[in-house]
């Protein structure tokens, strides 16, 4: 799995598998997923990541995710966790 978190848009993206996506479904409004032709689940996209944390901004939520996840951030000075 590879985890990319994006600051300037505040979505992140989880890629699960490998391959050729062919729709992408919305699974909520801040929730989207992309499926291949088969309709397996190739990666998760959250929208709005940050203000699920009220208390923080996008800035103290990648450092949150450095520290505990391998994660890379790849807006604002990319930089990977490992």
């Amino acid at each position: 799995m590879n985890i990319q978190y994006d600051k300037i848009a505040d979505a992140l993206y989880m890629r699960i598998r490998e391959g050729v996506v062919e729709k992408t479904i919305p699974v909520d409004e801040r929730i989207l997923a992309d499926v291949d032709k088969d309709g397996n689940t190739l990666g998760i996209e959250m929208l709005e990541v940050s203000r699920q944390f009220p208390d923080h901004g996008p800035e103290s939520f990648s450092e949150q995710l450095l520290h505990g996840i391998p994660v890379r951030v790849i807006s604002e000075g990319s930089l990977l966790a490992v």
